[in-house]
């Protein structure tokens, strides 16, 4: 026998297979996608179907009929649009069948028989024992080679499915009435099968600890039950009601109204939503969409007296749907590439919260850097890169030039600390050769930075220094230049201690100017290496504005003369790191038209006692020349 039908309408993972019965019994297909309804099987009156099962690729269906016949389709042609059919006679009602391969075929009927059918062997099947329990009424593939059956009275059987014994017997409650209609189904995220129990329990059972639990779902009896994605469905046959379930959770999220009389719902994500069909025992069949905590009445399918269905495969549709998503969201991630390469960063904004809502942050993240470096917008650069490390999947060991990028940022901003961790962890996966150089230098650094006795002369504005910094909330401690003044090379070799003596005595009188601070071999830090400099620092106590800001004198000695280098610092171990306030002193040293205002008076001593020390080295090397 061999049915045929177009391609189009193929079997398909969002193709949900229909057992009916009835004045016209069969199978039909009904596509979640385009909603249409086609027969494939078209039976006699009296061949109820009770019970299907498809294998996940669909290329194999088997259903068991109320009249004792067994039925297997098998596709026939590659493309899916021929089945050949076979039937086999249990002989009683078939109320169960599960798939435990591709050829063997467990089912169970009203007799009370579980029988094996490999029908490629041989078309006699093999009996199992039951130990005379009444009626095995559900069957399904416990663990890879375990088969159970859920039987009338109240028990569980394990079977062996290589041995074909039974290896546990385990007390649950009874399956409501009809039990013919219970389908137990996998919850993965809680990691057990589930399924109707009498007085409208749901009954959990955990395969590797073979235990049983027990909540309660509905009033009564219930028999329609569905998962979709991680959510439990229930349906109540007598108290009218549908109930969503999450995993841990013995009690419903959501509670609606729906028509008494519910015996079998299947349901499947939809968009943003999620689809619900529901088969009445009067016949009817209704969809219902969820979406927004809200359940309302779609549409009616033309398929009467549903009697079980085979579920559309949801992992299928998800990653279809995930691979759908993923399309979408590489054109955008195009897009937003053409934009920054042809510097169009207007709607870029907009075009990265689609793909966020895609769910592919860790893309956007990588754009966001691009485009922050396109501009050289470091602290926006830093900021994706510091998002970018939070992701799981993003690591030193995956993604090696991200972080190298991520460290050199960090390197430049002062974040030294974080910037050894990732070089170290780089050095561990692909050798220390690479990155011993960086290592070593970041080593001495962090150490140098730990005494606190240093400054920082940066490459990069301050300000941005600062914002950087603050994405780290670790506050610098030592101090910063923010702006040059002058640099001056002196014809003489002036000692510094010798300055700073005679800045002391010039200005002995006057008790409200700054008292110099003079510090010997403090280390003076660049990017690229540091250097021991010898510095004069004055403050200003009297001007609050000036806290934490110090004019710094350095002298550079040669054997013969000296360079004075005058300049702005900012002291980040005098400031509380409020960014705000690091800001405002920042902006104030920088747009301060004439920089020297800050220190006037003391840049007019220094250079009245420079001038004054240079005279007395003249006046001594003259006296000296004068003694030969």
């Amino acid at each position: 026998m061999k049915t045929t039908f177009n391609e189009k309408e193929n079997l398909s993972t969002d193709t949900l297979l229909i057992g009916s019965g009835g004045i016209n019994p069969g199978i039909f297909t009904y596509c979640t996608e385009s909603g249409e309804v086609r027969k494939i099987l078209e039976l006699s009156l009296g061949n109820s179907i009770y019970s299907i099962e498809a294998s996940k690729d669909k290329h194999t269906i088997v259903a068991g009929t109320k009249s004792g016949l067994l039925y297997r389709l098998i596709r026939s042609s590659q493309d899916g649009t021929e089945y050949h059919i076979d039937k086999f006679i249990q002989g009683c009602s078939i109320l169960s069948v599960c798939m435990l391969d591709n050829y063997t075929i467990a089912t169970s009927d009203i007799s009370g028989r579980t029988l094996l059918w490999r029908p490629d062997i041989s078309r006699n099947p093999q009996k199992l024992p039951t130990e005379n329990n009444i009626i095995v009424c559900s069957l399904f593939k416990a663990a890879k080679d375990r088969l159970a059956g859920i039987t009338k009275n109240g028990k569980l059987l394990l079977w062996d499915i290589n041995s074909s014994d039974i290896i546990d017997t385990l007390p649950i409650p009874k399956p409501p009435s009809m039990a013919a209609l219970i389908r137990p189904l996998w919850w993965a995220k809680a990691g057990c099968w589930l399924w109707p129990g009498t007085d409208g329990v749901i009954v959990l059972f955990d395969p590797c600890g073979n235990k049983i639990h027990k909540f309660p779902a509905h009033h009564l009896g219930f028999y329609a039950i569905c998962l979709c994605e991680d959510n439990i469905v229930s349906a109540g046959h007598k108290d009218g009601s549908l109930k969503l379930w999450q995993s841990g959770n013995n009690e419903p999220v959501a509670i609606f109204d729906i028509p008494k009389g519910i015996i079998s719902a299947v349901c499947w994500p939809k968009d943003n939503s999620m689809k619900i069909l529901l088969a009445k025992e009067t016949g009817e069949s209704e969809v219902y969409t969820y979406k927004q905590r809200q359940l309302e009445f779609s549409h009616t399918i033309p398929v009467r007296n549903c009697r079980s269905f085979a579920a559309v495969d949801l992992e299928a549709i998800k990653n279809r749907r995930q691979q759908r998503i993923k399309k979408e969201a590489e054109k955008l991630c195009l897009k937003i590439t053409e934009h920054i390469a042809n510097r169009e960063y207007d709607q870029l904004d907009k075009l990265y919260e689609k793909v966020e809502a895609l769910g592919f942050e860790k893309a956007s993240l990588f754009l966001k850097a691009k485009e922050a470096r396109e501009k050289t917008d470091i602290v926006s650069e830093i900021n994706a890169h510091v998002k970018l490390s939070k992701i799981s999947e993003v690591s030193p060991e995956t993604l090696p030039k991200v972080f190298e990028r991520y460290a050199e940022l960090l390197k430049k901003t002062w974040s030294l600390q974080q910037a050894l961790s990732i070089y170290t962890q780089l050095s561990k996966i692909y050798g220390q050769r690479k990155y011993q150089k960086d290592i070593r230098r970041l080593t001495n650094y962090v150490q140098i930075m730990q005494n606190k006795q240093y400054v920082i002369e940066p490459d990069i504005a301050p300000i941005i220094l600062a914002k950087a910094k603050n994405l780290f909330n670790q506050p610098l401690t030592g101090k910063v230049v923010i702006r040059k003044i002058s640099s001056a090379r002196l014809n003489s070799r002036i000692v510094f201690r010798e300055f700073a003596d005679s800045y002391k005595k010039l200005d002995i009188q006057n008790t409200a100017s700054p008292a110099p601070e003079v510090i010997e071999q403090i280390q003076w830090l660049l990017e690229d290496q540091g250097t021991l400099s010898d510095v004069v620092l004055f403050s200003d106590s009297s001007n609050n504005q000036l806290n934490g800001v110090e004019l710094c004198l350095r002298f550079i000695n040669s054997g013969i003369e000296t360079t004075a280098m005058t300049s702005i610092v900012l002291d980040f171990g005098k400031l509380s790191y409020d960014f705000r306030e690091i800001d405002e002193k920042i902006r104030l040293i920088e747009d301060t038209p004439d920089a020297i205002g800050l220190f006037r008076s003391v840049h007019e001593r220094i250079n009245f006692v420079v001038r004054q020390l240079i005279t007395k080295k003249l006046a001594q090397k003259k006296a000296l020349m004068r003694s030969y």
